[in-house]
């Protein structure tokens, strides 16, 4: 509608209200087009006068609030077509984020992701943002199905005994000549996935089938 919108804000209006949230019009094509020079200009901003962000409370005159960098991550859907989060994302900040089909009592502050499908178990995975190592992780809360993360075309990783690979609909599990994974293979506890090269998030214990 030739407006300019925070992405993920206008990405869920237009998930539940195909019109302008502007003029309330209907709109014949719902693609969302980048605005780089509205971005250019916040960054040269951020950078130049850093004191222009601090804006009076109306309210209160002797407060002023901040616009302030936070560390975020965005996952967006890449299918399948009939997903409801097909074409869609969310957000990941460091409070952290659960997904599954049932939403728990206790969020401790962290959001929650839903999902409908029964490929999703109730409590499905989590992530979370580790301060100290400044990276967003990725773990398995015991889904049946499991969590897995793709590697990236040409990348390689080291592979330790307790990763889960799936390929295909084929999974494999790693382990030592005689068979399972020992209490004494250092660093094998808790991942079982793999994590591609560049990405900010590592994996950290895909699960295999079990009960959700």
């Amino acid at each position: 509608d030739g407006h300019t919108y925070d992405r993920h804000a206008i990405e869920q209006w237009l998930a539940m209200n195909p019109v302008s949230p502007k003029t309330g019009e209907k709109l014949s094509d719902t693609r969302l087009v980048p605005n780089h020079n509205l971005r250019r200009l916040l960054e040269d901003l951020v950078k130049q006068n850093p004191e222009a962000l601090y804006t009076a409370d109306p309210m209160q005159p002797d407060r002023s609030f901040a616009l302030c960098e936070e560390k975020l991550l965005v996952m967006k859907c890449l299918g399948p077509p009939d997903s409801d989060w097909n074409e869609r994302r969310f957000h990941v900040t460091p409070r952290g984020a659960l997904g599954g089909r049932r939403q728990p009592e206790e969020l401790a502050e962290r959001d929650f992701v839903p999902f409908t499908d029964n490929t999703v178990s109730r409590r499905h995975f989590e992530v979370r943002y580790d301060e100290r190592k400044r990276r967003f992780f990725l773990k398995d809360l015991g889904s049946a199905g499991g969590t897995f993360v793709r590697i990236k075309y040409g990348k390689s990783r080291v592979l330790q005994p307790g990763m889960m690979i799936l390929l295909g609909k084929h999974q494999f599990r790693v382990s030592l000549p005689g068979g399972e994974a020992g209490a004494g293979d250092a660093g094998a506890k808790g991942h079982a996935g793999a994590a591609a090269e560049g990405d900010k998030a590592d994996a950290e214990g895909a699960a295999g089938p079990r009960s959700p």
